[in-house]
């Protein structure tokens, strides 16, 4: 049942791309693109926001999670910034490298695949939603960045739907239970629509990717081989030390270990994408890096439930 979801989601992507990939070459229907994209960014993403944070577990176990998949994400920012920015010596170009490797495909495709390998979806869960809390913090720092180099404040204005939905959600969450039980129906509704929704992002990556020539396929050559060793030997082993470092604090069961590793080898989010071409980063670059890690990440994921690490 859970290779049949997989399959199905993957055919929807795949189709999705093809599509995104015939409408940039249609030019009365490449500002669909744009429209997509200002939909994904902000209603579909803020909404995403509020209702993950707005609905996470207090238990400790789960919080410690959380709290290991967030610093997971800001020391692979950091780690992939840095060298990047050391090898490729472009801003741009590192920042949208660090952004790809450190912001992974956390839901649509850590989730099913969880469901594949565990038989349950529970470990990944709290990196799902670190991503979802990092996501405005990111967006907030990208807004800085393009404030101060175009000298236009107004740029900021991009980032308040997704940092109020981070606010309110967090608001949510502190709330009395009742205000839970009244609304979880209709939160859950949303989720699955705007869930739904996001597959509509692969249609930028579609067009995005028919942007891409055999040159700049070649040009990145150097890209792929930082970005390679980050997403599968750096950052898996980042997330073990993780581990091991907390549960001489906490109590983590094996399918809360088994998660945050599976989410370290996780490909690229195509909402890295929405955010590069909010803010005016490498977009090419972004859409290479979510089309082959995606492939490569699934390839190896596969290979997690006969490691026996934990």
């Amino acid at each position: 049942m859970a290779s049949l979801e997989i399959a199905t989601k993957m055919l929807i992507m795949l189709i999705s791309t093809l599509c995104g990939f015939t409408i940039s070459h249609i030019k009365s229907l490449q500002k669909f693109v744009d429209l997509i994209n200002i939909y994904l960014f902000y209603v579909a993403t803020p909404i995403t926001i509020f209702i993950k944070v707005s609905t996470a577990s207090s238990e400790i176990e789960f919080v410690a999670m959380l709290a290991i998949s967030l610093l997971h994400i800001a020391l692979v920012f950091i780690a992939t910034f840095t060298v990047a920015k050391a090898i490729h010596r472009d801003f741009d170009d590192a920042l949208s490298l660090a952004i790809s490797i450190s912001m992974p495909n956390a839901g649509f495709l850590a989730i099913p695949l969880a469901i594949m390998l565990f038989g349950d979806s529970l470990g990944v869960i709290p990196y799902t939603i670190a991503f979802n809390i990092a996501l405005p913090l990111f967006a907030f720092i990208l807004a800085r960045i393009s404030a101060v180099r175009s000298g236009n404040r107004k740029i900021y204005v991009k980032v308040v739907p997704i940092l109020l939905a981070l606010l309110v959600g967090i608001a949510h969450r502190l709330a009395e239970p009742r205000l839970h039980i009244h609304i979880e129906s209709y939160l859950q509704l949303a989720d699955t629509i705007v869930s739904s929704s996001f597959y509509s992002s692969f249609i930028i990556l579609g067009a995005t990717f028919a942007m891409l020539s055999l040159y700049d396929l070649r040009s990145y050559g150097t890209v792929l081989k930082i970005s390679i060793p980050l997403k599968y030997i750096a950052s898996p082993i980042l997330a073990i030390v993780l581990i091991h470092v907390f549960t001489r604090y906490f109590s983590i069961s094996t399918p809360f270990l088994q998660g945050i590793l599976l989410q370290s080898i996780m490909p690229p989010a195509v909402l890295n994408l929405i955010l590069a071409r909010a803010f005016k980063l490498n977009e090419k670059m972004v859409s290479l890096l979510v089309t082959l890690l995606t492939v490569l990440s699934i390839i190896l994921s596969l290979a997690i439930p006969a490691l026996n690490l934990f």
